[in-house]
């Protein structure tokens, strides 16, 4: 989760139930909750969020049409792969996000099918639809200078792309063009796991290099 606060209002990218938030949120009235993809892990504090805050949720269509979908909100891969996790690392997460999640459905505020942008207390913000590692992912820009990933664009972990509605060839044939085309390597990538990252740590000869899995 990120959390950008302005003057009586906040972004939150991908947001999450967690207690240290209301604090960093203390004198805000409106929050705007942006999704970067439909994944539960992403989607999970939607509703806690709404609970606190007068909040705006925005994402793209093909997310909103998925988190209104009481089938898929469910998180069953996402609860095998955290136990995968808890195996190899004698951890208990598990247990953790199985207390605190809450599967709800959601209907956004603002939808788009490909591109959006809106100007945010002087700051520009743009979506961009990016397909691969799910039909509704997005690339969030802010000012051109940060941009939140997701789980599209990684350093440390390769792009899953072997999800239901994950695609390796649109990936490739679309995805990453725009990303070479459209992003500056100096860019600053703030990715759904890992430390952020210049784009330019990922790339050489002006092409971008991701494993897959």
């Amino acid at each position: 989760m990120f959390i950008i606060v302005g003057q009586k209002e906040a972004f939150v990218v991908d947001p999450h139930k967690n207690e240290e938030a209301l604090e960093v949120l203390k004198g805000v009235d409106k929050v705007t909750l942006l999704l970067t993809h439909e994944h539960a892990d992403h989607i999970s504090g939607v509703w806690w969020f709404k609970e606190h805050f007068d909040c705006t949720l925005v994402c793209s269509d093909a997310c909103n049409t998925n988190i209104s979908n009481p089938h898929f909100i469910r998180p069953l891969l996402l609860s095998l792969t955290i136990k995968e996790k808890d195996v190899k690392n004698g951890t208990n997460v598990l247990a953790e996000f199985k207390k605190d999640f809450v599967a709800q459905t959601y209907c956004a505020d603002t939808t788009y099918s490909d591109t959006f942008s809106l100007t945010w207390q002087g700051h520009s913000i743009g979506f961009k639809l990016i397909p691969g590692h799910s039909v509704g992912s997005s690339l969030i820009t802010f000012d051109r200078k940060y941009v939140f990933t997701g789980d599209s664009l990684l350093k440390d972990y390769p792009v899953v792309v072997s999800f239901p509605q994950g695609d390796k060839k649109t990936f490739l044939e679309q995805t990453i063009p725009f990303l070479e085309r459209d992003l500056s390597p100096n860019v600053i990538i703030l990715p759904g796991h890992g430390e952020p990252f210049l784009l330019s740590e990922i790339m050489s000869d002006g092409k971008i290099h991701v494993g897959f899995r």
